[in-house]
């Protein structure tokens, strides 16, 4: 028995010393940042968002390059993938996202002057190509773990257990994780409004312990505020795995936000 009060289930499934996981964050968590939580007993995930499909394996080699340690790889997979082509071109994408949405960001910029950007990847990280082009390339790479931002992975759990690989899913409603995780989703992120990445509208506290809850014994990572020790300690108070954590890294001298022009996508 481990009387570390920090080791959790998350810590046996992946040999790590800690129960803190770094969000997958799009520009943010590159090689470096990824090897460095890691390397300090932590879980690295690599933002695959801001890379091609053709940078990834090269993205993953430098990561290896930094660390021994496992580490996971993050894409987003947007709901309203379900209703678009799987051939869908740029134009067809932009077109599924809400007309409100469109006017808040391009409004939003405007008013804070950010200039207009184009990812390297463009809107095609939102189509299923990319999607199953960044799953496969982590499989292939024998990544331990794949996380979907967003969005349902169950498609590839098979194809993961096949080969060892486990699924994760961030969620923001306490049916959200109760599905997935009756399809097979292997860890949970229970990611509260809170956060500064992609979530919904229910709060950090009520939303862990209800996920907890709904899916047990599955490990859940709390998200969505979670910046220092006091958070951490609070998410295993309620019951959860661990920490999902972003934007307490971006400070940091292995972030990649400083090395890139940021913008906004439209």
């Amino acid at each position: 028995m481990n009387n570390n009060i920090l080791h959790t289930d998350l810590c046996d499934m992946y040999g790590i010393k800690y129960p803190i996981v770094l969000a997958g964050m799009g520009f943010a968590s590159g090689p470096a940042l990824t090897a460095a939580v890691s390397n300090a007993g932590g879980l690295g995930v690599l933002g695959a968002a801001s890379m091609t499909v053709e940078e990834l394996p090269e993205m993953i080699q430098r990561t290896r390059e930094l660390t021994d340690k496992p580490f996971g790889v993050d894409c987003p997979m947007p709901p309203q993938l379900d209703e678009v082509p799987e051939d869908a071109d740029e134009d067809v994408l932009r077109k599924s996202f809400p007309p409100e949405a469109v006017e808040y960001a391009e409004n939003f910029g405007v008013r804070h002057n950010i200039p207009k950007t184009k990812g390297k990847a463009g809107l095609q990280v939102f189509s299923h190509d990319y999607c199953k082009q960044i799953f496969r390339i982590s499989k292939k790479e024998k990544v331990p773990f794949f996380v979907s931002a967003v969005g349902d992975p169950s498609w590839a759990v098979a194809e993961a257990h096949d080969v060892g690989m486990h699924i994760w899913s961030v969620i923001g409603l306490t049916r959200q994780a109760r599905k997935l995780s009756g399809n097979g989703v292997d860890v949970i992120v229970a990611q509260g409004t809170e956060a500064g990445g992609h979530t919904g509208r229910i709060g950090t506290m009520p939303l862990v312990p209800s996920v907890i809850d709904a899916i047990h014994p599955k490990p859940v990572l709390a998200a969505g505020g979670m910046c220092d020790g006091r958070g951490l300690a609070a998410a295993l108070a309620m019951g959860a795995s661990g920490v999902w954590m972003g934007t307490a890294f971006v400070p940091t001298e292995e972030c990649g936000v400083e090395t890139v022009e940021l913008g906004y996508m439209t």
